[in-house]
């Protein structure tokens, strides 16, 4: 029957080409809007390579200074290695805890200085390899022991690799100047999308190579790296969060005058993505508003369409009217309704799916952008797999039926609740 349905319903399509076309242009200008949001959303919180452990990963990124005994913020910034090393590195709880400093920018160049370009650098420890998947084209990443030692090496992207040297395959064992510092590439990894924010880079060196200062105002608690905590199971959040204020109160008592403050750090993805700044995020309205935003631009769309698909059901009245006579059900009535509104919906959501990404390659900046990357000149990707997820898949096709249920649930009620000799007369 509900082929049948589909069959009458692309008659009909055809039959009015300008109802059609309004219908499907309509529910795509919606679906579009909405899977842009989808997709940048989705983007910034679920597992996405290399961060394929956002889910089990928690985030400490800012270090608030106070006096001690009160309440008064005397200044915020990233955490100190000072910090990071009593508070987060020898945590127990977790499967590993990584130190990395937010992105910098620095000059790569080959010896001799041709060849110069910027480059985004991150300055790492040796966990940060487990934390993050990379997959690696030649080489092996720099282990604890370059750390310790603070050994000049680097890993470079495979575009980076490209651009030095021509060819990523011969990168490793060459050297490359950063600031005038000589480096040894000891890895080439596929390139990072600007999307993981966290994992990004062209360059990753050791953070004991030391080209970052060190500020040790306030006692050292501020300087310029952050804790990425991961997980073994999401499960372990509440032992981490607990281990780790044990870990302030011990180190706080061991300062004279200032005191550290996380502000409810640490964070899930979801949290730290909208924490910018020493406030906590509010992220119960940050959901909130996503979701209205979503609604509203379900709503709309679906009350300028049913007003259509009324039309076109009044003019079907006689049509309506003798089915109901040979035995016809309202049920039956509303599902033929339904069904035939449901293909103008599914053409207007693939339509809508390829307008989002053509909206987003022409808003990327805007949709795209992120605070992590804040007075940086770096472009966000386009990553044309986010649409391959599964759920992006199914949430357009739930979208889909939502907007075909507003636009033609009233319409079909209406209709097929018709008195027979009316509907026949169309009166």
């Amino acid at each position: 029957m509900v082929r049948l349905y589909l069959k009458q319903a692309w008659q009909l399509l055809k039959q009015n080409i300008l109802f059609s076309s309004i219908s499907i242009l309509g529910t795509a200008l919606a679906i579009s809007l909405i899977m842009m949001l989808v997709v940048a959303f989705q983007s910034r919180i679920m597992n996405y390579g290399p961060e394929v452990n956002r889910s089990r990963t928690l985030y400490v990124k800012w270090a608030g200074i106070q006096k001690k005994g009160t309440h008064e913020n005397n200044g915020n910034g990233y955490l100190s290695l000072k910090t990071a090393d009593v508070c987060f590195r020898s945590l127990k709880t977790p499967e590993v805890v990584s130190i990395v400093s937010p992105l910098q920018t620095r000059l790569a160049a080959l010896p001799g200085g041709s060849k110069a370009t910027r480059c985004s650098t991150l300055f790492t420890d040796e966990q940060f390899w487990k934390v993050f998947r990379f997959h690696i084209v030649a080489g092996k990443f720099y282990d604890h022991v370059d750390l310790d030692a603070a050994i000049h090496k680097a890993v470079v992207s495979e575009g980076m690799a490209r651009m030095l040297f021509g060819d990523a395959n011969v990168a490793v064992g060459k050297t490359i100047m950063l600031d005038y510092h000589p480096f040894t590439v000891c890895a080439v990894v596929n390139d990072v999308s600007t999307l993981a924010t966290d994992a990004y880079a062209q360059v990753w060196i050791p953070y004991t190579t030391g080209q970052i200062r060190r500020n040790p105002w306030a006692e050292d608690i501020s300087g310029n790296y952050k804790a990425f905590i991961l997980a073994h199971h999401s499960d372990d959040f509440p032992a981490i969060r607990a281990e780790i204020e044990q870990r302030v109160k011990v180190y706080n008592a061991s300062l004279r005058e200032y005191e550290l403050n996380l502000r409810s750090q640490p964070d899930t993805k979801l949290v730290e993505m909208g924490r910018f700044g020493p406030g906590d995020p509010d992220t119960v309205s940050l959901v909130m508003k996503f979701i209205l935003t979503v609604i509203m631009l379900l709503i709309v769309p679906a009350v300028n369409i049913s007003g259509l698909t009324l039309s076109r059901i009044y003019q079907r009245m006689p049509e309506i009217g003798v089915r109901r006579a040979y035995g016809a059900t309202r049920m039956e009535l509303m599902q033929q309704i339904l069904t035939e509104n449901l293909l103008l919906s599914i053409l207007g959501g693939l339509l809508g799916v390829l307008l989002s990404y053509v909206g987003l390659s022409l808003c990327r900046d805007w949709v795209l952008g992120s605070t992590a990357y804040f007075g940086m000149h770096i472009k966000p990707d386009l990553d044309f797999s986010l649409y391959l997820n599964p759920w992006i898949l199914l949430l357009a096709i739930l979208f889909c039926l939502i907007l075909n249920l507003l636009s033609a649930g009233i319409p079909a009620w209406r209709g097929s609740s018709a008195g027979i000799v009316k509907a026949i007369t169309n009166e």
